[in-house]
């Protein structure tokens, strides 16, 4: 399969992933979404799980699982990030947290490097058993959803529920913060 590449990549390209690889081959990786197919995270992780496989990578791609009610509480969070003031009850939040871990404890969460690919997903970052370190959008307030991405210029857009579902506080109020990294 990387021989294929090298006629839209160039040899030194292709010579240069391989050595990539060569480094990374002691490591065990694992790849985390929401779905095994028909979305574009299922449909990149369909070729390069593969990929990696071939040059060498300890690779594993695992999936969640969630019940209705859970897809439609993420859909919900998925909502509040895209227009803001979207009203979130309580037991969204422990819906979402009960599923996460479930998911950790069927999943094995114990590779070095984890991506998780998917917001379905991101609660799972807390269950993870070790590794080389991981980036976070960190909060002090438990209640907020945070965003970050290259196309907000690195800030996290947050999402609060309004005061009438939770007490709120001074930070709780910041639409933006800085995304900061953690190392295990």
């Amino acid at each position: 399969m990387i021989e294929r590449c090298i006629q839209f990549m160039g040899e030194d390209e292709v010579d240069a992933v391989v050595k990539l690889a060569e480094r990374l081959q002691d490591l065990s990786i694992l790849h985390v979404n929401s779905t095994a197919a028909g979305g574009g995270v299922a449909e990149i992780l369909n070729r390069l799980v593969p990929l990696m496989r071939e040059l060498g990578l300890r690779v594993d791609w695992r999936v969640i699982r969630g019940d209705q009610e859970f897809f439609a509480v993420t859909k919900t969070f998925h909502n509040a990030l895209q227009v803001g003031a979207v009203e979130v009850p309580r037991r969204f939040y422990e819906i979402y947290h009960r599923w996460q871990e479930i998911n950790a404890n069927e999943l094995g969460l114990d590779h070095e490097v984890v991506f998780i690919h998917d917001p379905q997903a991101a609660g799972l970052v807390k269950y993870r058993k070790k590794g080389l370190g991981y980036g976070v959008a960190t909060s002090t307030s438990p209640r907020r959803i945070q965003r970050c991405g290259a196309s907000s210029g690195g800030a996290c857009r947050s999402a609060t529920p309004p005061s009438s579902t939770y007490r709120s506080s001074p930070e709780a109020t910041s639409k933006y913060r800085s995304c900061s990294s953690r190392r295990l």
